[in-house]
């Protein structure tokens, strides 16, 4: 139930032909929504980045900042890579325990 969540956690794929497009559909799908999920707090996070070469990584992280105009953090789920920074994130955020994944 996304409306009582008070965080939004987006895992994209970097390994998507086009990130910041899948990204933008999901935004596009909350706003049509409605319940104020667009306005809600979030985190964005590119997955399986252990699945590329770093400096496409840091390409792919460049062109999707800069088509999306929001931050992205750099995760493997896989490996747990840049999983504790994820997480300090939601730290500072309200209600850590009432996150919802949706990408």
């Amino acid at each position: 139930h996304s409306e009582r969540c008070a965080v939004l956690v987006h895992l994209v794929d970097i390994l998507n032909d086009d990130p910041a497009a899948a990204y933008s559909t999901v935004r596009q799908e909350l706003e049509a929504y409605g319940a104020h999920l667009a306005h809600k707090p979030e985190i964005v996070a590119l997955n399986k980045i252990d699945s590329l070469p770093e400096e496409d990584v840091a390409e792919k992280k460049a062109a999707f900042e800069s088509a999306t105009g929001t931050r992205a953090h750099l995760i493997s789920g896989g490996l747990g890579e840049g999983v504790d920074a994820r997480a300090a994130g939601v730290s500072s955020l309200p209600s850590p325990s009432s996150l919802i994944s949706l990408t």
